[in-house]
């Protein structure tokens, strides 16, 4: 069911109808609206794209994956976004035009959706072993102005002291996190 009335290269936020045919379990299938979440560049480069499969059927919304759209953007019905049912496909295979999500705070929850599908979103930056370091009291003192690092105590709570890496003293410990060059 390939759709000649595409001439111009699809656009991100887009919405077309897709037949994204038959498949099992809860694979979505069958004729129905999906959303285009292909950069531009990558929609412009290449004749094909990555969608997202919608639905009316609205549940489990507490998933990260799932965004309702409502009946906005051209849709008939409520609809959600399932974004973690992606797909890459033929920009020529998309039957029709429905409409284009314009609202940048729905693009926003896309965009976090997706990166929460893909394992991208991290909830705390990634800090490597070496940037926690056990300090006594006085080599503390030695970083206390320094300002290439913000120093911060690990557990505050901690009542057990270990031994200090630089002394062998008792000391608790600290994480280093580096200060970006931009800011200073």
């Amino acid at each position: 069911m390939e759709n000649k009335n595409i001439s111009s290269k699809v656009r991100r936020g887009e919405i077309y109808l897709y037949n994204f045919g038959n498949n099992g379990g809860s694979i979505q299938s069958g004729v129905r609206p999906a959303l285009v979440v292909q950069c531009d560049e990558g929609n412009a480069a290449s004749n094909t794209t990555i969608i997202a499969a919608m639905t009316s059927i609205i549940k489990k919304q507490y998933l990260p994956s799932h965004i309702i759209l409502d009946d906005r953007f051209g849709l008939k019905d409520p609809s959600m976004v399932m974004l973690e049912q992606l797909k890459t496909v033929n920009q020529s295979d998309l039957i029709e035009y429905i409409g284009k999500i314009d609202d940048e705070h729905y693009m926003k929850k896309i965009n976090i959706g997706i990166k929460k599908a893909m394992g991208l979103w991290a909830d705390k930056p990634y800090r490597r072993p070496t940037d926690i370091r056990c300090l006594c009291v006085k080599c503390l003192e030695d970083y206390k102005n320094n300002t290439n690092f913000i120093v911060k105590r690990l557990d505050p709570f901690a009542r057990v002291k270990e031994k200090c890496d630089k002394c062998q003293n008792l000391g608790y410990d600290y994480l280093f996190i580096e200060r970006s060059k931009e800011g200073r």
